[in-house]
């Protein structure tokens, strides 16, 4: 279960996507059952041809997590699986977590048929509260963003989000 946080980054985003990609269907909190393990995706997209998930880390201890349960799939479409690390992943351990779960997920991912992993750093320069916010703890007190500096981070991380897709559904029709 995400944290407010990560709710309200996750309700504002799908809108987006619902608007640049509408040969998509868009649902947050979409429920994946693989291998007996129910794992809950944050964003998904579905179309007769392909999916593209989108799994948020603001400040999870283990960012592997869902991503470790996705290895276990093997679908029938293509799929684009879009992991996004917070500022929270920057420094430290938490640094050192996000960067092997990307090299561990990359190489698993890889060897899957129908399969893209892609992850991307939401650094948020610029936008201070939104930053403190990805930054702290879920447990700890932390004053919660402006909706402009919200809706600003969201423009700036869907139009990184439509590069990525982009770039992934050229790459189908080769």
């Amino acid at each position: 279960m995400a944290n407010e946080f990560t709710t309200l980054c996750i309700d504002s985003l799908r809108p987006k996507l619902e608007e640049s990609y509408p040969n998509y269907a868009w649902v947050t909190e979409r429920s994946l059952n693989i291998e007996n393990a129910r794992i809950s995706i944050d964003i998904s997209g579905e179309n007769t041809k392909s999916t593209i998930l989108i799994e948020f880390e603001m400040h999870r201890r283990r960012p592997d997590y869902n991503a470790g349960k996705l290895v276990k799939m093997e679908p029938e479409k293509e799929t684009l699986i879009i992991h996004i690390f917070s500022p929270f992943y920057e420094v430290g351990t938490y640094h050192k977590r996000a960067k092997f779960c990307e090299e561990i997920m990359s190489e698993q991912f890889n060897k899957k048929k129908n399969i893209t992993y892609r992850t991307f750093r939401w650094n948020l320069d610029g936008l201070h509260t939104v930053r403190k916010a990805c930054q702290v703890l879920p447990d700890s007190k932390k004053e919660f963003p402006s909706d402009k500096d919200i809706d600003e981070a969201i423009i700036m991380l869907t139009k990184d989000l439509k590069e990525i897709i982009a770039k992934w559904e050229r790459s189908q029709l080769v």
